[in-house]
This record gives C-alpha cells, structure tokens and sequence, in this order.
C-alpha cells in the first residue's frame, strides 16, 4: 500500500513538472544545407474536404514590422527606394520578435472589389477586402458555407495574443515587399522583375480548391500588401519574381506574422520542413499542463482507489472464506459429537438389553433347577415359594403351585 502511494506522489509530481523547452531560432543561413527553420503555429484549412490541420511557417529571422516597411502609395515604376530595408529598432520590448512567412499559399480571395477606393483615392492595403478578410476573427460563414475570415480559424485568442501588431496590416497579412521580400537577410532579391526562387511558392489542397491556379509546373502567384501605381498591387510570381496585378482581382495569400517567441514554447519537432518545431503559446501549454496533471491524478486516483477497493473486497471474500470453513469444521464437529453419542447411546441400551436378557435367562435357569429340585423331593415336604418370569423378563416369586 505505501508503495503504491509513493509511486502515486512520484507520477503526479512528474505530471505537473514536466516542461517544454524552446529550441534557438536563427534566420536564414545561406553557409547551411538547411537554409531555414520550420516551424508550425495555429491551424487551417488543409483541402476541401473539411481537413484542418497545423500550418507550416518559415522562419525568416529576427525582426519588427516598423512604419516605414508598410508600402502602400506613391512607388513609381523607377523608384529604387526599397533597394535596402531599414535597420530594425530593436528594443527590450521586441528583441524576442520573428518574423514568420507560410510556407505555402494558404488560401486564395479577392483583393478588392474595385481598384481604387470609389472616392477615387489611392487603395491602402489597410482599406481593402483582403485586409478584412485576414484579420477577421469571427468563425461564421456565408451562404455559400464558405469562412467570412481567416484570423479566427488561423489563430486562437491566446495565439493572437502573442503577435504583434504590423502597423497598416494587422495581426497577419500578406508580405510587403520593404518589410520582408526585399531583405537579404531573409534570404531574398532586393530587385523587382528578377527570378528569386526562395520567395516561390506553390498552394495547398485548400487554396487549389477555392480557386488558386497553376502557373508553371506547381507554381502558383499571390499578392503582395504594396501598391504598384493606381489599381494596380504587386505581386510574386511563379519564379519568385515580383510583378504586377490589378486591384480588384482573386490572388493567392500566403502569410506573414511576427510572434513574441518568448511567449511560445516546443512541444516537438527538429526543425526540418519534414519534421518542424511545434509550437504553442506558454498558456496554451500550462493549461495543457493542467488539465494532463489534472488528468493524471483523476486516473491515478481512480487506480489507487479501485486497488484499494479490490484488495479490500478480496480481504472480505478471504475473511467471508475462513468463516464459512470455520462454520463447516463446526457444523462437522457437532455432526461427529452427535454421531458419537447416538454410537454410545446403541452401545448402552444394547449393553442393558443383554445385561437384562442375560439376568432373565439366569433366573428362567434357577427357576427351572429350582423346579427340577421340588419334583424329587417327597410329597411331604411343605410347599416352597417359586419363581416366575414375565413376558417382558420380570422375575415375581410365587408359591408354589399359584400363577403369577
């Protein structure tokens, strides 16, 4: 029993102290065979079959979404300004901060039902049906059954909560050219128009199913947050090359995020795109935690108690088992005392009955001598008592000649 109980504290304290260690992150290393790290973080849509599952992200390295990465008016055909992004302002408070990219196209929407907002102003991103639809939170559908938004089934409150807030972009949004297509340090071309094979991508069963297209082999396009001139987005195409697209058409969307990594940890994973860290936010984790430690106990204790209830049931069959032989031994005890003295109740009566015969047959002898004795003698001799004998062995003295 004490040791079932030290095994009990032993596996509750192990339940509630176990811990998830996060692994050390870095950008892109183009000296490496593995270039980048994989990560996953939140869920999505996988097909069109109602699949869901955890969404690949690549981490691109360490870095904040700061205003001037925000490109949205005023980019001409020969502005050359985006040939350097700006230097991150690192602070205390974003030192911990990645920058994330999906690795696939994840879904495929509208950018914006017109080019041009109807007041006839520039199109900012942040004014666009594509801005709405990635940063709505809401899990309803619309007639059709499709989501009318993609952060609340991507995130869940507590994984939002860990992201920082891109300025003129939101919580997730497609990638900015300034912001992350164009650093180096993320492993991509600083030119518009050229080949850059690290920013290809091709779509998911998901994407492919709403409507995202092939365009060379298993390439496919998406939309960039910057305006190119009015009514026009740029865009990243099959090779990777940035291009050019009209406002108010269906693009891909791949995503960008940028985590505080401190409020995450692994659950597992090495890293690789075949096998990548997978991440959770810490509450997410102690909750798990929790409820596994909770879990535990409940099932620790329900064993210990059903032990403790079979060995007390066994005790009371054992104990339940030595009363009914006790009971048996003297059930067969008095069976054999009263064996015993019906055996020596026969042997006496059977003793008195052959006491008494043997008694009457020796008074049957003496009065049959007796008699002998009387009928030799002469006449004249006076008559002597004489004995008689019962039916049921009685011996009576008579005289002689009366009946007894």
């Amino acid at each position: 029993m004490r040791k079932a109980l030290l095994v009990f504290l032993l596996m509750i304290a192990a339940a509630c102290y176990a811990k998830a260690e996060m692994p050390e992150l870095r950008g892109y290393d183009s000296s490496l065979s593995q270039k980048y790290i994989y990560v996953t973080f939140g869920n999505y849509f996988t097909d069109g079959y109602g699949g869901y599952g955890p969404v690949l992200w690549r981490v691109l390295g360490p870095g904040i979404p700061g205003e001037d990465d925000v490109s949205t008016d005023g980019i001409g055909e020969d502005d050359n300004s985006l040939k350097s992004a700006n230097e991150d302002v690192i602070t205390p408070e974003n030192e911990d901060v990645y920058c994330l990219m999906t690795e696939y196209i994840i879904d495929f929407h509208l950018y914006n039902e017109v080019r041009d907002t109807r007041d006839g102003e520039p199109l900012a991103y942040e004014d666009s049906e594509l801005y709405r639809f990635c940063n709505e939170t809401s899990l309803a559908r619309d007639e059709n059954g499709e989501p009318i938004g993609l952060l609340g089934w991507l995130f869940t409150p507590d994984e939002r909560a860990v992201l920082m807030d891109m300025p003129g972009r939101g919580l997730v949004s497609p990638p900015s050219r300034k912001g992350e297509l164009f650093r180096i340090d993320y492993g991509f071309l600083n030119e518009d128009f050229r080949e850059c094979l690290n920013r290809q991508a091709t779509g998911t069963y998901y994407a492919f199913d709403q409507g995202l297209k092939y365009i060379v082999d298993a390439w496919s396009w998406y939309f960039t947050t910057d305006r190119r001139r009015v009514g026009f987005r740029w865009i990243v195409g099959d090779n990777g090359h940035t291009s050019v697209a009209g406002a108010d058409r269906e693009g891909g969307v791949r995503l960008v995020c940028y985590p505080h990594m401190d409020q995450l940890t692994c659950i597992g994973g090495t890293g690789t795109k075949d096998d990548p860290y997978q991440l959770i936010t810490l509450t997410a984790y102690r909750r798990s935690q929790k409820n596994e430690a909770t879990a535990s106990v409940r099932d620790m204790t329900r064993t210990l108690v059903q032990d403790m209830v079979f060995e007390v049931s066994r005790t009371q069959a054992a104990a339940k088992a030595r009363e009914a032989d006790a009971a048996r031994a003297v059930a067969q005890a008095n069976a054999e005392a009263r064996a015993r003295f019906a055996r020596i109740q026969e042997t006496e009566r059977r003793s008195i009955t052959r006491a008494r015969i043997a008694v009457r047959e020796a008074l049957l002898d003496a009065a049959d001598a007796l008699r002998k004795a009387q009928a030799t003698t002469s006449e004249a001799t006076p008559s002597e008592p004489g004995f008689e004998a019962s039916p049921d062995g009685m011996i009576f003295l008579t005289p002689q000649g009366a009946q007894p």
